[in-house]
């Protein structure tokens, strides 16, 4: 595996930081904190979406990577770019502001085309780890290329209990005790099936004794059955001969009936007959005179109008004469006003628009004359009110004397009494004959308004008159054909016409009903139907001699159908009982069957009784002996892992050119073997000899386990709590490692490292912020 390019995208400290590394020994070197172990932490994220210093809330729930995500970020991205077996692959992560992921995927970017290999966490986890990389367990990884600070040795530093717990993890001998545990449980389950097995041997007896004495209930059922089938048989046939019977009875009685409505029916036919007769009778007389409802009807109705104008003839007469009464009354008044004319000097003569017009014009000359005095006296009133101006007249200008201006007051005063006596006269009989031309108006109005309605009653009264004459001609003809008719009734025109039209009415409507139903029943062939019907009730008699002995046939079809129902009741109760027993049969028989089955599913279980104590020997013996950490199985592979082990740990010291080697036993404890063959303990090592077996043993660990030497190591913070001395020698080891795998990643803050690597990238913190440079 090479690792070829990395972007980090607000992950940790990074903003966004992209890295390319080359084969060889690549040197991440930086001050404590500045984001050096935050590459190799997303190389880990990348591949396995875990880190080796990953929370331990990552660790629990496996999902929120919140600490990873750079503070105040809403997206976080990584992306790395890998090689494996000369094909290059892509990985890429996002995660959201709260740690969540987002989109995860892989593809496969050889040939230089880019396809999706796996999408999702998971899938893409176990699509790198197992189809990639080999290793169904990524923390084979973990525990051996890649290793965290203080982590180097750590392999050493625990119990060899500890060690070989962890090492059979990763080989996945795991899964001996997890087979352990199903031959265990499949034991249980063999041991609880025999002692079920026992159970069922008892049980089979049981059920063998309840399903003999089943198999005798049933076939006593089935003989009950027999016989409530057999005398169904015959109560059903019972049954049919009484149906049979009262079928016969009811056709009987309903040919009966129904002979007996036809009959009622041809009697109504008959007298159908008679009536249609008496009513054709009836209506020749009044066609004999050539009459018909029709002319009746118009010849009454020509006599109610002629009688309607006779009346009004006697009403427009009446009124004519009260008309005329009332002009003669306006006339009379007339001669009143007369004399009031001739006293105010007037001659009227007859009352006419002429006399209305002298009356008029009198007035107004009155009027005017009335005028021309109430000037004058306006006149000498003005004159009177003037003073006399240096003894001088104020019209002529004469000199006037005392007496003669006296005078001239006094005569004036006189002419206008004189002139008020004449206007207060001319008012009065102004007053008066206004008077008189108001009630002259009235009259002659009066008189004009009755002229004219008698003017128009006299034309209405010529046209009633013609047609009053009618009722007399028409009485005269219908008291010519009363005596015909009516055979000497008599009454009024009026009342005779009437008795004509609705006897015509009646006549015809009973004609129509009486054709209509004659017609209803000749279309039923009542006759015929009779003589068929009697026909047939002969047959039946004759087919049927019992019917014969018979008084009262439907007290008899009452009989038996008393006779039928109580049969019938007799069939329900018994098919009810053979329902019942049919019941009872099918519930026995399923129990039989179900017996059978149970007996079969027993006798076949029980008959595994031999090779499940057989199988129960072997399970038992699988599960104490060969399964499990401590079985056969796990010892011989552990054997030859530690063998294997072993060899390779002491390959890559000698690689090292160290002077010790190692002895690693079946329970994984590790002795070292001097060139004295002195055997020491792990604590007899120096420091830089721990260092250097610590990584020997991961590189053997990761050939073992995954059948190869691994073409990637990277070690997070190597020399730390190391001397000078030693941190050289892990340097120097570090080279030789280089030299050994395509590619290795050390993470330092120890600059002499530089001397050594052949890419080197620098990081450091600017404002919180890691920064990357390659140089």
């Amino acid at each position: 595996m090479l690792i070829k390019r990395i972007l980090l995208e607000n992950i940790y400290s990074h903003r966004k930081s992209e890295i390319r590394f080359g084969r060889g020994l690549t040197a991440i070197i930086g001050p404590n904190g500045a984001g050096k172990s935050s590459i190799v932490e997303a190389i880990l994220l990348a591949l396995f979406d875990r880190g080796a210093q990953s929370s331990q809330e990552i660790l629990r729930t496996g999902k929120s990577k919140k600490g990873v995500v750079r503070i105040g970020s809403q997206l976080a991205i990584i992306e790395l770019e890998f090689e494996v077996g000369g094909r290059i692959y892509r990985v890429r992560r996002e995660y959201d502001g709260d740690g969540n992921s987002r989109d995860h995927y892989l593809e496969d970017m050889s040939d230089g085309s880019r396809r999706v290999l796996a999408r999702g966490v998971s899938n893409v986890t176990n699509y790198i780890a197992s189809k990639i990389l080999g290793a169904e367990d990524p923390s084979i990884f973990t525990s051996t290329i890649f290793s965290r600070q203080d982590m180097l040795a750590q392999i050493l530093e625990i119990s060899p209990r500890d060690r070989w717990e962890k090492i059979l993890r990763m080989m996945g001998l795991e899964e001996l005790e997890r087979a352990r545990e199903v031959a265990k449980d499949a034991a249980d389950r063999a041991d609880k099936m025999l002692g079920e097995i026992a159970r069922d041997e008892g049980e089979l007896k049981d059920l063998r004794s309840k399903l003999e004495r089943d198999m005798r209930d049933a076939a006593r059922l089935r003989e009950e059955l027999s016989a409530i089938d057999s005398r169904l048989s015959s109560e059903e046939r019972r049954r049919e001969d009484l149906e049979a019977s009262a079928k016969v009875l009811r056709s009987v009685i309903e040919k009966i009936r129904e002979l007996e409505t036809l009959k009622h029916l041809s009697n109504e036919l008959d007298r159908l007959e008679n009536e249609l007769r008496d009513i054709k009778t009836r209506l020749s007389i009044y066609a004999e005179l050539g009459l018909d409802r029709e002319s009746v009807l118009r010849l009454y109705e020509t006599y109610k109008k002629s009688n309607q104008c006779s009346e009004r003839k006697t009403n427009i007469e009446n009124r004519i004469k009260s008309y005329e009464e009332e002009i003669a009354k306006l006339k009379k008044s007339s001669e009143e006003l007369r004399s009031i004319a001739k006293s105010l000097g007037i001659d009227m003569g007859d009352i006419s628009q002429e006399t209305l017009e002298t009356v008029k014009k009198a007035s107004e000359e009155l009027s005017r004359r009335l005028g021309e005095i109430k000037g004058a006296i306006a006149t000498y009133t003005k004159l009177l009110e003037l003073k006399p101006e240096g003894g001088r007249c104020p019209f002529c200008g004469k000199e006037l004397g005392l007496d003669e201006a006296k005078h001239i007051v006094k005569r004036h005063m006189e002419e206008i009494g004189m002139l008020k006596k004449e206007e207060d006269l001319l008012e009065k009989r102004i007053k008066e004959i206004n008077n008189l031309y108001k009630k002259l108006g009235e009259i002659l109005a009066g008189i004009r308004s009755y002229s004219s309605r008698v003017e128009e009653l006299l034309k209405e009264l010529e046209n009633v008159a013609a047609c009053a004459e009618e009722r007399e001609s028409i009485c005269s003809w219908v008291n010519t054909v009363t005596s015909k008719i009516f055979q000497g009734r008599s009454g009024s025109c009026a009342d005779i016409l009437s008795k004509m039209t609705e006897e015509i009415r009646i006549l015809e409507e009973r004609h129509r009903r009486a054709e209509e139903r004659l017609k209803e029943l000749e279309e039923l062939g009542i006759r015929d139907r009779i003589s068929y019907l009697e026909k047939e009730l002969e047959n039946l008699f004759t087919s049927n001699q019992w019917l014969r002995r018979l008084e009262n046939y439907e007290e008899e079809l009452k009989k038996i159908e008393e006779d039928s129902k109580k049969v019938q009741q007799i069939i329900e109760d018994l098919k009810n009982r053979r329902g019942s027993l049919e019941g009872e049969l099918s519930r026995l028989e399923k129990i039989i069957r179900e017996r059978e089955e149970r007996i079969l599913f027993l006798e076949k279980r029980i008959s595994m009784k031999p090779s499940l104590e057989k199988s129960l020997k072997i399970l038992r013996i699988l599960e104490k002996n060969f399964f499990g950490k401590e079985g056969l199985l796990s010892r011989i592979l552990t054997q030859i892992v530690v063998k294997r082990l072993e060899e390779e740990v002491n390959k890559a010291l000698e690689t090292f050119s160290t002077q010790f080697r190692v002895s690693i036993e079946e329970d994984f404890n590790i002795s070292v073997r001097t060139q004295e063959s002195s055997i020491l303990g792990l604590n007899n090592l120096s420091g830089g000899e721990r260092t250097i077996l610590a990584i020997a043993f991961r590189i053997a660990l990761a050939k073992t386990l995954l059948g190869r030497l691994p073409g990637l190591m990277i070690l997070d913070e190597p020399t730390q709590n190391l001397d000078v001395k030693n941190k050289a020698r892990l340097f120097e080891i570090v080279r030789d490692i280089a030299g050994i795998l395509e590619q290795v990643i050390v993470v330092t803050h120890d600059e002499e490292i530089i001397e050594k690597a052949d890419n080197i990238i620098r990081v450091r913190n600017v404002d919180g912020e890691s920064r990357v440079e390659i140089t």
